[in-house]
């Protein structure tokens, strides 16, 4: 392998978030992630050393080490060696003068003294260089501080692109081709601005190439933080190849704590079907980027389909492999968040389809790290579209595509990517398990999870961390009311808990409540179980405060299940109890809930409430011996049965039986009035 081709396949990484598989689930973030991972949403952040490069007059990585920051770039002033061999010679010439010439110094002689001088020489160099006084050197940090420009965001709905310029680039190659992608298509469209870092390096080394790029590798999340960054572009311009090596890197979330990285090689005078390619991964980012909208977000991912399906049908020539497989790539999560916001089928099946043509465009043994997250966007469609239309034949094949990219991430190589792959295997294996009632699955769901979080630790990944927590706790909870277990449900309201530290009512308000639900949920199944009240009232708490953060407008379906589940939870004290103190509470609260679940649209959610308020009626007529509430349980079991009867006959013959329970104490009531 060439030097050239060790500089154009760094390892990378992207990690994450992973998809909540609870019984209500937050809106899949990708890369993603790590890997959204649009990605995925998801943090491609390149792994190991710094990639070795041969540039003449350069020395070899090997034996002198890239140093990661500028002060370590530095090189401190030397006195010069030629200074030092003059003044040795001219005392050495003063002494000669003063000594009477018998005879010429024999060659050996002068040799030797020419030796000496020079070793002498050399030693006050090295003396000054390791213990003479050192220059000031800038901070990396601190260079950057001064070169970044103020960011005016013109448009909140613009992505704030930042391009960081490197050294021999003098026409700012790099700065034309990005404005020409960014305006390719509108939905692209965005501030750029540059980053001029040229003196954070050496520029007289001429190492310092390889120097200021290895920085900015290790300074890119610094860099993006320190200047607002949506998109943080840097390279390296290759004369002799005319060819741009570029790296783009996005913020996994909001709040740019963890950053993926895509790798990109161009040519300067590519056309317009390499610039839409170009231009459609830079706005793929916006499905991380937390002050967009949905109307922004799909408004791109439409233009990137526009731009980019003519394009698919008809590749140039001068495409090459890696690009076609981003082409393909960037086409399936145009798809993908389309699929997911209009909750179309069709779309998550045509962005698999796109998945599945980029996996051959990167050829798994050619480009290993492009294929793994390719797979992992695939294995994320699949499940999505399994989940959504029951097919469990889709969770499988999303099940052997994760697999298959673990196999091609070493953990030691891309630790991000490799947690991110874990925490959407143990997604599928979770959904595909509940559905076939197989505990083995959700026993690997749960070990996947745990894997997963050995390298999302709670202080460097503090929201992976708190994903994986609340998935792992819907992980156990799945298997421990299959298994009956209380020690795996309280494992489960452990993770949970832990979740929440992170997930909190300030930071994120959504999440928080989504846990609390299933946290609930939990409490709930082991209070149930156990015949502890206690523990249903702590059920309580948690569906109350998570109302309590959910907008109603914004968040129909989980404000609705979260009335449900607490109008479950009222009921049962109620039940555990032998009162009635709680079921009028319980009666308001699925009524509440019934007021969001639509018959058309969601009909067995409406069926199932339908029951509910039914068995608390029919409670309510017992207890108070009254054939009003009785009389209106009816109806309710009624209402229910004629939806469940073809949605769920199973479920409709047990509504059967209370109606027909209702029936009779109706009568028996009002005769004895």
């Amino acid at each position: 392998m060439s030097d050239k081709e060790k500089w154009e396949n760094p390892a990378s990484d992207i990690p994450e978030d992973a998809v909540s598989p609870g019984a209500i689930l937050p809106r899949p973030a990708r890369a993603d992630a790590g890997a959204p991972p649009v990605r995925s949403p998801e943090t491609r952040v390149p792994e190991g050393d710094a990639p070795e490069v041969g540039i003449p007059g350069t020395r070899s990585p090997a034996n002198d080490p890239i140093p990661t920051t500028a002060k370590n770039n530095s090189v401190d002033e030397q006195p010069s060696t030629v200074n030092s061999t003059k003044t040795f010679a001219a005392e050495a010439q003063d002494s000669m003068a003063a000594t009477p010439i018998i005879a010429k110094p024999k060659p050996g002689r002068r040799v030797l003294g020419l030796c000496v001088a020079a070793a002498i020489g050399a030693a006050a160099v090295l003396g000054y260089q390791y213990f003479g006084p050192k220059p000031e050197v800038e901070s990396f940090a601190a260079c950057v501080d001064r070169s970044v420009p103020t960011l005016q965001v013109v448009d909140d709905q613009k992505l704030n692109v930042i391009l960081l310029p490197l050294l021999n680039d003098p026409e700012n190659i790099q700065s034309g081709l990005v404005q020409s992608a960014l305006e390719a298509f509108e939905g692209s469209k965005g501030p750029l601005m540059q980053v001029q870092t040229v003196d954070c390096a050496l520029v007289e080394d001429s190492g310092s190439i390889l120097k200021l790029a290895s920085t900015a590798s290790d300074n890119s999340i610094e860099i993006a933080r320190r200047t607002g960054a949506d998109v943080l572009i840097w390279g390296e311009f290759l004369p002799e190849d005319q060819r741009l090596e570029l790296r783009v890197n996005y913020p996994l979330d909001g709040g740019r704590a963890h950053f993926a990285t895509d790798q990109l090689a161009l040519k300067p005078d590519f056309g317009a079907d390499q610039e839409a390619v170009f231009a459609a991964k830079i706005w793929s980012t916006s499905t991380v980027v937390d002050r967009l909208d949905a109307d922004s977000m799909s408004d791109g991912m439409a233009a990137a389909l526009e731009a980019l399906l003519p394009i698919s049908v008809n590749p140039k020539p001068e495409l090459s492999l890696q690009q076609l497989g981003s082409l393909y790539h960037a086409l399936g999560d145009a798809e993908y968040v389309l699929g997911l916001q209009s909750e179309e089928s069709s779309r998550l099946e045509s962005a698999i389809d796109h998945y599945r043509s980029a996996a051959e465009m990167f050829e798994r043994y050619r480009f290993p790290a492009d294929w793994a997250r390719n797979q992992n966007d695939l294995g994320v469609a699949l499940t999505a579209l399994g989940k959504k239309d029951n097919r469990n034949q889709e969770i499988g094949q999303a099940i052997t595509a994760l697999q298959d990219a673990i196999v091609e991430t070493p953990r030691s190589r891309a630790p991000l990517l490799w947690a991110q792959l874990q925490g959407h295997l143990a997604e599928a294996l979770n959904a595909l398990g509940t559905r076939d009632a197989n505990n083995q699955m959700l026993a690997d769901a749960v070990s996947a999870y745990r894997l997963a979080l050995t390298v999302q630790d709670r202080e460097s990944y503090p929201v992976q961390w708190g994903t994986s927590q609340h998935n792992l706790g819907a992980a156990l909870q799945a298997l421990g009311q299959r298994a009956s277990d209380p020690a795996i449900l309280e494992d489960s309201i452990t993770a949970y808990r832990a979740a929440l530290e992170v997930r909190t009512a300030e930071n994120l308000p959504n999440d928080h409540a989504i846990t609390q639900i299933n946290l609930g949920s939990t409490l709930m199944s082991l209070g149930a179980r156990a015949q502890n009240t206690e523990l249903v009232n702590e059920a309580v708490v948690a569906y109350r405060a998570a109302i309590d953060q959910l907008d109603k407008e914004n968040s129909v379906i989980e404000w609705a299940t979260a009335q449900h589940s607490l109008g479950n939870a009222l009921a049962l004290i109620a039940e555990q109890e032998e009162s009635t103190e709680n079921l009028d509470a319980a009666l308001m609260a699925f009524s509440l809930a019934l007021e969001s679940f639509d018959r058309e649209t969601d009909p067995t959610r409406w069926a199932v409430t339908q029951n509910n308020i039914g068995n608390v009626l029919h409670t309510m007529g017992d207890r108070r011996k009254d054939p009003e509430a009785l009389i209106a349980a009816i109806a309710a079991y009624e209402a229910a049965v004629s939806v469940l009867s073809e949605t769920a006959p199973a479920y409709a013959e047990r509504v059967v039986e209370s109606l027909a329970r209702a029936q009779v104490l109706q009568q028996t009531i009002a005769q004895s009035n």
